[in-house]
């Protein structure tokens, strides 16, 4: 008896020897995991496994699929890599992807269709989300100039772009590309936003989000017009096609004159911006859950030199860092959003009741079943396709629609329609 209890508690020993082990590694594991910025990255895929667990074999089986997905090949040498390497390795120990990192540029021969380009490559992306993967990074593409002696003119690349992991831009891997074409279904300015398959020196790395830079926007806008975020409650910053746009500021006096009014409350919000464009686009934030994209320094408007108003720029509606949680309207929501001063710029808008009454009337245009059908119908066949080619290379990721119904009824009560 007296042995059985003895074996009984040695293999209660083993058991507890065996499971503290485990949670000491799985301690160390993340807390190193922690400081070296990997928690987020590997925490968001454990959640996106444990999600779409059910989905990863059917996800799978999309790899079959024969795909209309344009290919981009990057070519550089080994000692252009490996300083690009050094440097994604110096972001993660630093904990940030600093400005210097980002300016680094190597050069590289880029191949699409029949056309040869060349140009500069550097690391992109604010979060380190975009660098965590092994092999998979964002970057930036600059001063592409087109090969003379071998070319298609039909399929030019853009002078600059971006190349993203897409789940840099939220955890759902279409919901930022089905909220750029949404926004400009409903007539508002959006970037170009699409997906390629992408080789670096003849590895494929998979698919990545090609996104289009401001420049390009520019070059389809009236001569004058201009592009510029705000930097914080003191500063924007312009971009601009004009040879003098670092003193566009400055020469534009009307502009200089109306926003300064606006900012004091001075003007009305009409008399700045496109009514209809800015309430559309708080509007869409609420449908597609997109708050994100009101952060103060999320905040893009394009100067239109014909119209001489502002009209917002829409990107980054997710991030893959918020919680799941719904959000109220923005009309409430706004007041317990970042900081005070994120606070007061938005307030510049809800204080005027024209704005607030398209605000809602847009509201009550989007928040309609039949009007969702109708868009997904518009996109159904690049829907689709992109859909196919992102399951097969992300199968433990959300693709999906539907989050497009999820706040339908909830605005549809919140505003009493």
């Amino acid at each position: 008896m007296f042995n059985k209890l003895r074996l009984v508690n040695k293999r209660k020993l083993i058991y507890l020897i065996f499971f503290v082990s485990i949670f000491v590694i799985g301690f160390l594991a993340g807390a190193t995991s922690y400081k070296e910025g990997y928690f987020s990255f590997h925490k968001n895929n454990i959640i996106s496994f444990s999600k779409n667990i059910t989905n990863i074999i059917p996800n799978l089986i999309n790899k079959f699929y024969k795909s209309e997905i344009e290919e981009i090949y990057i070519e550089t040498n080994n000692v252009n890599y490996l300083k690009i390497n050094s440097l994604r390795s110096m972001a993660i120990k630093t904990g940030e992807i600093s400005e210097e990192i980002k300016n680094f540029k190597i050069n590289t021969k880029i191949y699409l269709n029949n056309s040869i380009y060349f140009a500069n490559l550097s690391l992109a992306g604010t979060n380190l989300d975009h660098l965590l993967s092994k092999n998979k990074w964002s970057f930036r593409i600059t001063n592409t100039r087109i090969d003379n002696d071998l070319n298609d003119m039909s399929n030019k690349l853009p002078e600059k772009f971006t190349l993203l992991v897409p789940y840099g831009r939220g955890n759902n891997l279409i919901s930022e590309w089905i909220n750029l074409r949404l926004n400009k279904y409903l007539g508002n300015l959006s970037i170009n936003y699409e997906f390629k398959k992408i080789y670096l020196n003849k590895k494929y790395l998979g698919i990545y989000a090609f996104e289009e830079h401001f420049d390009t926007i520019l070059n389809r806008k009236p001569h004058g017009s201009f592009i510029f975020k705000i930097v914080d409650e003191n500063s924007i910053k312009i971009y601009s096609k004009e040879n003098n746009f670092e003193n566009l500021y400055t020469h534009n006096a009307y502009f200089k004159d109306n926003w300064n009014k606006f900012l004091t409350k001075q003007i009305e919000v009409k008399k700045l911006f496109d009514l209809e464009k800015i309430s559309m686009h708080y509007a869409l934030s609420d449908l597609v859950n997109g708050h994100h994209t009101h952060h103060l320094t999320n905040n893009f408007f394009l100067y239109n030199n014909e119209t001489k108003l502002l009209e917002p720029i829409a990107k980054e509606w997710e991030t893959p860092y918020l919680k799941s949680n719904r959000y109220d309207l923005f009309i409430n929501n706004h007041l317990n959003f970042g900081s005070d001063k994120t606070v007061d710029f938005h307030s510049l808008f809800f204080r005027d009741e024209d704005f607030v009454r398209k605000y809602y009337e847009n509201l009550k245009k989007i928040s309609d079943e039949n009007f969702i059908e109708s868009f997904l119908v518009e996109i159904k066949t690049e829907l689709e396709n992109y859909k196919k080619v992102l399951k097969a290379d992300y199968p433990h990721k959300s693709v999906n629609e539907i989050y497009l119904y999820d706040k339908i009824n909830f605005i549809n009560k919140s505003i009493n329609f």
